[in-house]
């Protein structure tokens, strides 16, 4: 099991809190974080009840100051720092925040776990998290998403998410209906993932 009980989770893109949901019932605290306010009432009533839960409504990325977020017409879910679904969209200002900002701040908790499906995104957020990821007692586990197609409308590389966490010492799997398998190069363009500190 990734998720331990005495763990504080991260689940950065919460959207509907679904998987926010989850993580309360598995660890200590979870802090969620969703810059998008067309879906913030809906996850305010999915967390409502949970004395464990956190909500951060701001945008993470890699730097502090104001960001651009484009929110898709027909699913909001899809909405992103990347203007990519191919949806109608409208573009709004939002604050965007580094976790090592906010962790300096001592605005959040220091997280075991973090889970991050940004909509192509990632590494934008993992590079916002430079200080944490190198510090010997950075996150255990990391659950992300690729998505190539979002992510290189940001001039992201294919697998350039991935490529930063093995750089930190991460060891990357492939996560599939089977269970955990290791992360081979050649791979669709739209996969979870985990990394899993010193292969641990």
């Amino acid at each position: 099991r990734i998720i331990r009980p005495t763990d504080v989770v991260f689940d950065v893109g919460a959207n509907l809190g679904l998987h926010t949901l989850t993580f309360s019932r598995l660890a200590k605290h979870v802090v969620a974080f969703k810059p998008n306010p067309s879906l913030t009432p809906n996850l305010g009533k999915t967390i409502a009840n949970l004395q464990n839960v956190t909500l951060c409504n701001v945008c993470l990325t890699a730097e502090d100051g104001t960001v651009q977020f484009h929110i898709a017409e027909w699913d909001h879910m899809l909405s992103s720092l990347s203007n990519w679904s191919g949806q109608p969209t409208r573009t709004i200002d939002v604050p965007g925040r580094s976790l090592d900002s906010l962790l300096s701040a001592g605005s959040i908790p220091k997280p075991d776990v973090l889970k991050v499906d940004v909509e192509g995104a990632e590494l934008m957020v993992f590079r916002g998290a430079e200080n944490l990821l190198s510090q010997t007692d950075a996150p255990r586990a990391i659950i992300f998403e690729e998505l190539n197609r979002s992510s290189r409308n940001l001039g992201i590389a294919d697998g350039e998410a991935a490529e930063f966490l093995a750089r930190k010492g991460y060891t990357l799997y492939l996560i599939t209906e089977d269970g955990t398998v290791p992360l081979a190069a050649e791979r669709p363009a739209a996969e979870l993932l985990v990394g899993q500190e010193n292969a641990g």
